[in-house]
């Protein structure tokens, strides 16, 4: 009848302290034969409950099995629980015959794989590869360590021999199967992310290096990069994009973020390609000079100066003048332009702190969501803060020294993540809860990862 229920009378008054909180409550509904009932649950904080205290003191996870000794701080439980959502539940095996293993990034809502998305969580199986001693026992860390190197090299197969290319780009995302899910759509960025992935592999694991010569053979790669030179604009030396990170259509074809990760990836490339005498090929002969040229290209089209405002890198430009301001959650390399070592200059070290100081500013209509305590950066894809956003605050706070602002992110992260130690995409900028995926493997890799390194620089 839509009336509420009060249950006060019903539940006794109880403290639980580290462990969830359990009442119960008995009432009779009938449901008559060709009708339904919705039954809706509210809870909320008596009264002059305090909020205040130490969080670290109360995110104690002891009753929880750990895969480490040591410990259990919200940071290592978030390592953790990410760590076993990966390897339990985002990676299919495509047949014990076959080695290839897909990687999806959520497994409800959309159970595809994104090789921008799979990147990351590579990303962070990796960083865990690298620390795993410093985490648990030696018997535990062999057995991850194997696990985890099976798993890459798994999928490093299923993208380079599964994952199909009818129109010779890799798509936008994929069924486990290596079935493109969506149309033609030319992502710049989801190019790059396969080749960066092998580069990090060999890094990881230079044992392996028979493996990643006969990938470097494959002519996969060598279609790739004929197939990013071939859509070039002769004019501006740019190169075009359908779609942005965020997966959302573009107003102008060149996009900045892109185009740093496409100069990291080619320069890597380069880099990975000098090991290995035995692979030739002529497409690999320039990647040194390719990378100098999009550098300098991206610099000269994306970087403003101008009397009435401070240098700032542009969102998209056109190639003859017109381009937006904007930044999204799902920008990643633009945060990451000083640590890979794209901004060199003064001046392009000021614009990247510029552009950054604009996205967690109400000027980035559309990409900002300010209002509320879990309010920050976001998309115009999934509206409102998300936790990538998060993420990009915190690792820009520890970027340029700013702890209270990095201890403010960390909060934020903290109080959006959810009950098992993993993070939803987007969430309601006043409570911190889900409002877009409630698993989404990407932000809780790339902050994993973040704690690791924090983990192995002490």
């Amino acid at each position: 009848d839509f009336k509420a229920v009060d249950l006060n009378a019903d539940v006794k008054t109880a403290t639980f302290e580290c462990r969830p909180v359990k009442a119960s409550s008995s009432r009779l509904v009938e449901i008559t034969p060709g009708t339904s009932r919705a039954l809706t649950a509210r809870f909320k904080l008596r009264p002059g409950t305090p909020l205040t205290g130490s969080f670290e003191k109360v995110r104690k996870f002891k009753t929880f099995p750990s895969i480490w000794p040591t410990p259990e701080d919200t940071g290592r439980y978030i390592v953790r629980r990410n760590l076993e959502y990966i390897l339990g539940n985002c990676t299919v095996p495509l047949g014990a015959d076959t080695g290839a293993i897909c990687m999806i990034t959520d497994h409800v809502a959309l159970p595809l794989g994104w090789m921008r998305d799979n990147f990351w969580q590579i990303r962070f199986l990796l960083d865990v590869y690298a620390n795993i001693e410093r985490l648990t026992d030696s018997h535990k860390s062999q057995r991850y360590s194997k696990m985890i190197k099976q798993t890459v090299k798994g999928h490093i197969k299923w993208i380079y021999q599964f994952a199909q290319r009818p129109h010779k780009f890799w798509h936008r995302s994929y069924l486990t199967t290596g079935r493109p899910k969506d149309g033609p759509v030319f992502q710049l960025d989801q190019q790059c992310y396969p080749l960066l992935e092998l580069c990090d592999f060999f890094e990881a694991c230079p044992e392996e290096r028979e493996f990643v010569a006969s990938i470097l053979r494959h002519r996969v790669i060598t279609e790739i990069l004929e197939l990013i030179r071939s859509k070039r604009d002769l004019s501006t030396g740019l190169f075009p994009t359908d779609e942005t990170p965020g997966d959302d259509a573009v107003e102008y074809p060149f996009h900045f973020s892109s185009h740093v990760l496409l100069w990291y990836t080619i320069t890597r490339l380069d880099q990975l390609v000098a090991e290995f005498e035995d692979v030739s090929h002529m497409i690999y002969n320039d990647l040194g000079i390719f990378a100098d040229d999009i550098r300098a290209v991206t610099l000269n089209h994306f970087l403003f100066r101008e009397p009435e405002m401070k240098p700032t890198y542009a969102y998209l430009v056109n190639g003859t003048g017109l381009r937006t301001f904007y930044h999204d959650a799902n920008d990643i390399p633009t945060l990451f332009a000083p640590t890979w070592g794209f901004t060199r200059t003064a001046i392009e070290r000021e614009a990247w702190r510029n552009t950054m100081n604009f996205a967690f500013s109400k000027a980035n209509e559309g990409g900002f969501y300010g209002k509320g305590p879990f309010g920050g950066l976001g998309s115009v894809h999934t509206r409102g803060p998300w936790t990538l956003g998060y993420f990009q605050s915190w690792t820009f706070a520890s970027m340029i020294g700013d702890r209270k602002e990095e201890e403010a992110s960390w909060k934020k992260i903290c109080g959006a993540m959810l009950w098992d130690g993993l993070f939803s995409e987007a969430v309601d900028g006043q409570t911190g809860e889900c409002t877009s995926k409630a698993w989404f493997s990407w932000p809780g890799a790339m902050i994993g990862s973040s704690i690791l390194h924090s983990l192995r620089n002490q």
